[in-house]
């Protein structure tokens, strides 16, 4: 029997739509988000869209969190993903490129151990899962 396992990145909103022709890359990502106002407030609010039909329907889910989201909507985020159906794990720290900083060991523990700490720390669980950006 086949089996579905939703999974979301859960990070900053990044406004493509506004940016024009210009190609996606880590800098381009880093300078289009925010992790307040009215782009932070989007992000929660669709998660909490996401979150709520897991919960209504029952159905478990993955969210891999940007541990610099959870450090800035850490209150936010715990009030919609502290549920026994929410499974969260990592997706960075930044969202940082990982491929582009693997020779910085500094910038590799931020990205995968920092984060790491982040989250559990947050929510009090263990994380053990890691998506790269």
């Amino acid at each position: 029997m086949p089996y579905y396992v939703a999974a979301y990145d859960t990070e900053a909103i990044y406004p493509w739509w506004e940016l024009g022709d210009q190609k996606y890359s880590t800098e381009l990502y880093q300078r289009s988000i925010s992790y307040t106002g009215q782009r932070l407030q989007e992000c929660l609010d669709g998660i909490a869209a996401v979150a709520d039909v897991h919960r209504k329907k029952n159905l478990p889910a993955t969210f891999f969190l940007v541990a610099k989201l959870v450090e800035h909507a850490a209150a936010e985020l715990h009030a919609l993903l502290d549920h026994p159906l929410f499974d969260l794990q990592c997706h960075s720290y930044t969202h940082a490129d990982v491929m582009q900083i693997v020779a910085d060991e500094n910038a590799l523990k931020l990205e995968l151990i920092d984060s790491k700490h982040r989250i559990e720390d947050t929510f009090g669980r263990e994380v053990i899962g890691f998506t790269t950006p």
